[in-house]
């Protein structure tokens, strides 16, 4: 995980259930807010996707 955090790239979360905004905003403070974070909630994939 220490090797994505430290990436010039956003971190991007993609997450089944109603819960990304908490998710993101709880993530940014554990980082102190020093990368950008994007956080997708209520994607569902089936095999194949």
């Amino acid at each position: 995980m220490d090797t994505m955090i430290k990436l010039p790239q956003p971190l991007i979360v993609i997450v089944e259930e109603d819960f990304a905004k908490v998710l993101g905003q709880s993530i940014e403070a554990k980082l102190k807010y020093s990368k950008d974070v994007v956080c997708i909630d209520s994607i569902s994939v089936k095999d194949g996707d």
